[in-house]
């Protein structure tokens, strides 16, 4: 219907248009100073008709000759801008390849012609400083300084990184910690701040950063767990080695002592912590002061852990040590941990008997080779030699089958 209608209509229309040529040929005259012009109208239309269209033939005959001639040397604008963004792809096709030379100078290349600067520096810069020209890459860094203001924190982020690649650190951190101030939200800064500490193994920061790299998800629950214990850790290695070489029992406990009173009350409830604080105290010689902190932790919150350190325990008090022992016995009966704990009491306590009954209950649960060696010890000294080489044997075959088990 389109169709026919549009057909119908450009007969008409060249109807009229015949019709008026016919009738009314009309008149043109133009005067210019001495000049003249006189013409039909129709004919002084058609001569313009064909003058339009031979400067439009004249225009795309010029256009054709550029293209031609850009082929091998941008002329236009947008042949310089195309040229510039083939250079960039390519520069980061290389990039991608590992093929660094060739990377850098399409990339450089690229960006000094306008083609994304910012982004196209800092992949320029990354490609030579991947193979081995800083002073390159510091130029390019500075250029994208230049051309992008604002970018502060993306050309920071860059140049930290590149710093830390090539092992310096200390500058690496103090750009970093100048970003954390301006954005101390950002995941990668924090992320970036994080190895920073690591790798200078700076413990007391990294202590006061693991909260907000909680807080913003930026590492995940198992890495958090590690980079927590091992900053304590360290700590805490930190403070006996500080406190070891006093001579006054309290001057040696002041290292740890202040990184324990430096904790809120999550860290004081912390399992980990807890314990670590503990085994500081007894490296140290102070047995007695670790076991009155582990007795009132046991009573708050039990954990094996801190049961088996407590069983360990050699110069401190020990009947009140079997006494809180066997006070926790009637909550966790068939704790292993426990059962163990209070067999090495009652030997130091030279409760022979009551050893070996707490030895025999922890065995049935859970055989150990600590267990079969002291239930041997304590029957070689009753003079009971054939059950003791007994429990010897069996510790030595559980030995040897934990040892296959893990291989």
């Amino acid at each position: 219907m389109k169709k026919t209608f549009s057909f119908f209509l450009i007969v008409i229309v060249c109807y009229v248009l015949a019709r008026l040529f016919v009738t009314h040929k009309g008149y043109v005259f133009m005067a210019w100073g001495p000049y003249t012009l006189e013409s039909s109208l129709w004919s002084f239309l058609a001569a313009l008709l064909f003058g339009i269209m031979a400067i439009m033939l004249i225009i795309n005959g010029i256009q054709l000759v550029c293209g031609g001639i850009s082929l091998f040397y941008p002329v236009t604008r947008r042949a310089k801008s195309k040229k510039a963004l083939t250079q960039a792809t390519r520069g980061m096709i290389h990039f991608s390849n590992g093929r660094w030379h060739a990377a850098h100078k399409l990339l450089l290349s690229a960006a000094n012609a306008g083609q994304a600067p910012l982004m196209t520096y800092l992949a320029a810069a990354r490609a030579a400083h991947n193979q081995g020209d800083y002073e390159a890459c510091a130029r390019c860094l500075r250029k994208a300084d230049k051309t992008a203001g604002g970018a502060e924190l993306v050309i920071g982020i860059t140049r930290a990184e590149l710093l830390l690649e090539c092992n310096q650190r200390e500058q690496a951190l103090a750009i970093l910690k100048r970003l954390y101030k301006k954005a101390s939200n950002h995941t990668h800064v924090l992320k970036l701040l994080k190895r920073s500490y690591y790798e200078l193994k700076d413990w007391s920061a990294l202590s006061r950063l693991l909260p907000e790299l909680r807080k913003r998800k930026v590492i995940d629950t198992a890495e958090y767990i590690k980079i927590h214990h091992q900053t304590y850790n360290a700590l805490f290695e930190q403070g006996y080695q500080t406190g070891k070489e006093k001579s006054n029992l309290n001057a040696r406990l002041q290292p740890v002592q202040a990184i324990w009173n430096s904790f809120n009350n999550e860290h004081k409830r912390d399992e980990y912590l807890i314990c670590q604080y503990a085994s500081a105290m007894v490296r140290l010689g102070a047995e007695e002061q670790a076991a009155v902190f582990i007795r009132k932790n046991l009573m708050n919150r039990y954990s094996k852990k801190l049961m088996k350190l407590y069983g360990d325990l050699t110069r401190c008090d020990k009947q009140k040590q079997l006494a809180t022992a066997e006070d926790l016995l009637s909550q966790h009966e068939s704790d292993p941990v426990l059962l163990l704990a209070l067999g090495k009491i009652c030997i130091r306590c030279e409760l022979k008997g009551k050893a070996l009954s707490y030895l025999k209950r922890c065995l049935k649960i859970s055989p150990s080779v600590t267990a079969y060696n002291l239930m041997g010890q304590i029957l070689a000294e009753q003079r009971n030699y054939e059950k003791s080489i007994e429990y010897f044997q069996k510790s030595a075959l559980f030995s040897a089958q934990k040892q296959v088990e893990l291989h």
